[in-house]
């Protein structure tokens, strides 16, 4: 007797044991044949299509079609009879399904691979691979400084699989006259690393080709050679009090300009590491990691002087005072506002070799221009030379204070 929407309402799951037969499994007639109700013990209701597979095998299977009362008894017919199309068609049903589930995956990973902005695999990038990797917390910073300059936000809004080789190498040139070549030559090579990583999780598609220059090509100039003459240093000097620049940015310019330090060194600078009496300065985290000791002049010890003072250990406290200022919150803003001094481009990294070629202008040897840098050199007598040229250090810092401040008086 075919199934009615009465028998249906009133199937109920029944102990097997107090009973004999299929008690909990309703059965349907032909055309519908296949098609059952099966009461579960939770109290819900199935709807079932079981069939044999075609010939050899001839296996005796089933598939849930749905749940009663969300599929009524004429939603089951229809959907049975779908299936059993499928399996005249296509064979085992089931397995038809799961290709047509794995079929509808893959497109949809297709749609989201292709509408994927650069950005967003970024974030991706430093939120599963970074995170699981043993880096410092330094170098983790610095990977993130790198990839949100404020010159990548136009690539990162384009879709990943759009962006062609040419926009990455507009972008790194690009780069290289705002920054360094340097700073361009470490973020081609981190991209590369972002695309990798899409790669191989699967984010882009397995025959993406990596849109990345070659080395040759991100690095037009192998150095940067920019210095500042003394009427740039005129302008700049003039301009810096009277500029959008952040009153921090201006005071890491200027300390950068008369000592030469590295704007990571200032920014990282403490308040423990600094002595007003003797007028010294002890770097500890330096680049070739050998301690560096800077004579202040009475030009840089004013401008320490001036910093407001906190309860943090660092001069240059970060916003959220868990850390120090970062490079970025005066690379940026430098970026964003040097167009108005009106130089051609320049970079704070510049003020490093202009302090460099000013001391030696004024009668510093090579040996002491090193010195004042915290450079190493790779000759012998290098090696055998340990004296440490303070006194000549101390005098030259002097006289370049000395020298600059006529500018500005």
């Amino acid at each position: 007797m075919p199934l009615n929407d009465l028998q249906c309402r009133r199937h109920k799951y029944t102990d097997p044991s107090t009973t004999k037969g299929l008690v909990n499994v309703l059965v349907d007639e032909p055309p519908f044949d296949g098609l059952r109700l099966k009461a579960n013990k939770n109290g819900s209701r199935t709807w079932i299509y079981r069939y044999r597979t075609k010939p050899p095998e001839c296996k005796l299977k089933q598939m849930k079609l749905g749940a009663y009362p969300q599929m009524t008894l004429s939603e089951a017919r229809e959907e049975i009879q779908k299936q059993k199309s499928v399996r005249f068609t296509h064979g085992d049903p089931v397995i038809y399904k799961k290709e047509c589930n794995l079929q509808a995956k893959l497109e949809q990973q297709r749609k989201e691979q292709e509408m994927m902005p650069l950005g967003q695999l970024v974030e991706k990038y430093l939120t599963i691979e970074i995170l699981n990797k043993d880096i410092k917390d330094k170098t983790e910073k610095e990977i993130r400084r790198m990839l949100s300059m404020p010159e990548l936000d136009a690539l990162k809004a384009q879709n990943v699989i759009a962006i062609q080789r040419v926009n990455l190498y507009e972008m790194l040139v690009d780069l290289m006259n705002t920054r360094t070549p340097g700073m361009a030559e470490r973020v081609r090579q981190r991209l590369k690393d972002v695309f990798e990583f899409g790669l191989n999780s699967g984010y882009l598609p397995n025959d993406f080709q990596i849109p990345i220059p070659t080395k040759q090509l991100a690095k037009i100039s192998n150095k940067r050679e920019r210095v500042l003459s003394d009427q740039e240093i005129k302008l700049l000097l003039a301009w810096l009090p009277d500029s959008k620049l952040p009153e921090t940015a201006q005071t890491v310019i200027m300390i950068a300009l008369l000592t030469g330090c590295r704007s990571g060194e200032i920014v990282a600078a403490r308040w423990q590491d600094i002595c007003f009496d003797s007028g010294e300065w002890i770097i500890l985290d330096t680049k070739n990691k050998r301690s560096h000791k800077v004579f202040l002049s009475d030009q840089v010890k004013a401008i320490f002087q001036g910093v407001s003072e906190s309860k943090s250990p660092w001069v240059f406290p970060s916003s959220s005072k868990s850390g120090h200022l970062g490079q970025k919150a005066v690379g940026d803003p430098i970026g964003k506002f040097r167009d108005e001094l009106g130089l051609p481009h320049w970079s704070i990294h510049d003020l490093r070799r202009t302090f460099a070629t000013g001391v030696a202008s004024l009668g510093a040897e090579r040996t002491v221009v090193r010195r004042l840098l915290n450079h190493t050199g790779g000759s012998v007598s290098d090696i055998y030379d340990r004296h440490s040229y303070d006194v000549e250090a101390k005098r030259y810092w002097k006289i370049w204070g000395d020298y600059l401040g006529c500018f500005y008086e």
